[in-house]
């Protein structure tokens, strides 16, 4: 009874801030698919901010019970919503019935927010016709030690539509990882939740495919608000034999390939399908190198994507192993050879406590990293 009335209170507290100052009012939505080691960490970094606690909410999302968690998520004022579905696009839209704040943050259950991240969103938002917000991230090891980060680039923003600035805009990574998103909840509502409930994975292609629709402006911010987690867990790290990479890595693309169909059917025949179809087609190369009963993209999907290489990557080695992987992609005996050097590559990035999303392909956009 306790923890209702606390939930109760918060709940007040944050419907009187939002009718008394009239400015944006924050929903923190943190997902967890399977994973509960980093959760408490994730939550916590969103209540500890400098931000008073009245001009925003926390809602978790998650597909398991855990009594002890369950309990401290009460306790801290936390709404905590059951989904077993494995599409993010699920948890999104159960989160978004809770939700009522008219900006939403994400966090993914294994990263973590500094202190003044949502202070800065706030302010962001404030200001009229900013319908999305992106800032740097610091990388963390399983410790939460510190072992690199972005490139540092300028502040910048931009509607979509303004020309060259979707090209700045791919190129500054706004479209990768939900932890350092923040979008105006109207730019969602207005693509509808059944047009993305289906979606397994990318929703942070969703957010900044939202925005581009959305028409408003597209803030990129370089402070490192948002601390990104590189653990064994993931899919795209190494920590297992060939074959079980060769595995997960075919999994993870097919997931890929039919989340971006998704959003695809949302943004095709638009000038904003540029910051999806590349990421099909990429998607697709990776299926058919690991998954061996694929079928392999067409010579026209390779040459667009290997045209639209450079909005995503800046160094020679990158678009030689794109290259690479395009050409395994259609020449099945060079598939063997494809996967073993993504392998060692990826140990290495592990050996060197670098993320190694720079070299994993089809996991989303790559980050220009130092």
């Amino acid at each position: 009874m306790h923890h209702e009335v606390q939930l109760h209170r918060n709940a007040l507290k944050f419907a009187y801030a939002s009718a008394l100052v009239g400015k944006p009012l924050i929903s923190v939505i943190v997902t967890a698919y399977n994973r509960k080691e980093f959760l408490s960490q994730a939550v916590s970094s969103a209540l500890r901010q400098t931000l008073p606690r009245e001009f925003y909410e926390v809602i978790v999302v998650k597909n398991f019970e855990e009594r002890k968690i369950d309990r401290w998520l009460e306790e801290s004022g936390v709404r905590s919503i059951l989904s077993e579905a494995p599409e993010q696009g699920e948890h999104l839209a159960a989160a978004l019935e809770e939700a009522k704040g008219e900006v939403l943050s994400f966090l993914d259950d294994d990263d973590m927010f500094s202190a003044g991240k949502l202070e800065a969103v706030r302010s962001a938002f404030e200001r009229e016709g900013v319908v999305f917000h992106r800032n740097r991230r610091a990388f963390i090891d399983a410790g939460g030690r510190l072992i690199g980060g972005e490139a540092a680039r300028p502040a910048f923003e931009a509607r979509g539509s303004e020309p060259g600035a979707l090209r700045k805009l791919i190129g500054l990574g706004m479209g990768v990882n939900s932890s350092a998103m923040s979008i105006r909840r109207s730019a969602l509502d207005a693509i509808g939740v059944e047009r993305f409930r289906r979606m397994r994975l990318a929703v942070d292609s969703l957010y900044f495919v939202a925005a581009l629709l959305q028409g408003g402006i597209l803030v990129y911010d370089p402070r490192p608000l948002t601390l990104f987690r590189v653990h064994g867990n993931q899919s795209f790290v190494n920590t297992g034999s060939i074959d079980v990479y060769a595995r997960r890595r075919c999994d993870s693309a097919r997931k890929f390939v039919s989340s971006y169909g998704e959003l695809m059917k949302v943004v095709g025949g638009t000038p904003y399908e540029v910051a999806v179809k590349p990421l099909l087609i990429r998607s697709r190369v990776v299926s058919a190198v690991f998954c061996p009963s694929e079928s392999k993209p067409t010579m026209r999907e390779l040459a667009y994507l290997l045209r639209r290489q450079n909005m995503y990557l800046d160094r020679p080695r990158d678009f030689l192993f794109l290259l690479g992987l395009a050409a395994a992609s259609v020449f099945p005996p060079l598939r063997g050879l494809a996967t073993r050097a993504e392998y060692e590559l990826n140990k290495s990035a592990r050996r060197e406590r670098i993320t190694p999303m720079r070299i994993i392909l089809g996991s989303g956009l790559q980050i220009k990293e130092p």
